[in-house]
């Protein structure tokens, strides 16, 4: 019922509006360990901030200090927090999120929940939006927030999994990924995005079931290296890395209407290891007296890869499938 209130009205809704109305709602789920916060072992941890909602384009991360923002149109699901921060907490301490924290416990204690719900999502914007707290992942932030900018756009950012699972069991994660993604559903019928962007296989797998179960549905693929449709079977199980390397995208409608187009990439961190792995093999095949082998001709075409930037090689498809969907 409360989801429904929300949906009424949609879309002459301000997007500040929607999600502290999300926000409100997993903090009284979590509170009362009802809906698909029940029998969550993360229920517990009321020092968690949960974490929805970060905005990217023209208000500059700042969706609970502004009125009338655009509905966001680009959705980025990221992966959840733990290995970065503590439960509750950054691992690098700030200030001004400490003071959000801080008031976020003291309106739970007087049992204002809505004025929690702007805390929670100001919170999230703070801790995305800081170059402080993700000295590995800005140049994905700010290349999403100057897309946002280029093209008059919005994006919103989410976790699968809204709460901390840091010192969580893996069988513990299985557990709070199958109750707490329910809310990827809610937040993707309230949002009603053009665009989604999973980070991570965890997040894409979310959408590859869906698809087996029959909840949702490919209409199209295409690849925008190859600039032409693709096998909607054969690109779906490629495999992540495939479908990043290929900068694939595909056409989705949910079963309850929702049409999206999906982007999926690999984790950041995970690219970024491998990259600085191929890196140091570079660095030692420099030193042969002989560069033309054993890689010959392309030698040079790799090391202007490298002197791009791993970013740049990560962006490249993403790049490309935005701007063909956001009309560039």
């Amino acid at each position: 019922m409360f989801l429904n209130m929300i949906v009424i009205g949609m879309k002459d809704s301000q997007a500040r509006e929607k999600i502290i109305s999300l926000a409100l709602r997993i903090i009284k789920n979590k509170l009362n360990k009802t809906s698909h916060c029940a029998s969550c072992l993360l229920a517990n941890h009321i020092r968690n901030i949960p974490e929805i909602g970060a905005l990217a384009g023209k208000f500059n991360w700042r969706t609970g200090l502004y009125g009338g923002e655009p509905s966001p149109e680009i959705m980025i699901l990221l992966t959840p927090s733990g290995r970065h921060y503590a439960t509750g907490s950054p691992e690098i301490s700030s200030k001004e999120w400490m003071n959000l924290f801080n008031k976020y416990l003291d309106y739970l204690d007087k049992g204002n929940l809505n004025a929690a719900a702007s805390i929670m999502v100001k919170a999230f914007e703070l801790r995305i939006s800081s170059p402080i707290t993700w000295p590995k992942g800005g140049w994905f932030y700010n290349f999403i927030h100057r897309v946002c900018e280029n093209y008059g756009k919005t994006a919103y950012f989410t976790r699968t999994i809204k709460c901390g699972v840091r010192g969580l069991k893996e069988q513990d994660y299985e557990v709070v990924f199958n109750n707490c993604k329910n809310y990827l559903l809610d937040e993707l019928e309230v949002i009603r995005p053009k665009i989604v962007i999973t980070i991570g296989n965890i997040n894409f797998q979310f959408f590859k079931d869906l698809i087996k179960e029959r909840q949702a549905f490919v209409i199209d693929a295409y690849s925008s290296i190859l600039k032409r449709k693709i096998g909607r079977s054969f690109a779906i199980e490629e495999g992540l890395v495939k479908i990043h390397s290929n900068g694939y995208r595909f056409n989705i409608q949910l079963k309850n209407n929702v049409s999206i187009w999906l982007i999926p990439l690999l984790h950041p961190e995970f690219f970024l290891s491998y990259f600085d792995s191929f890196d140091r093999v570079i660095k030692l095949l420099e030193a042969y007296e002989y560069l033309e082998f054993p890689l010959g001709e392309f030698f040079n075409a790799i090391k202007h890869i490298l002197k791009e930037g791993p970013a740049a090689v990560y962006l490249y498809p993403l790049w490309l499938n935005l701007k063909e969907l956001l009309g560039g």
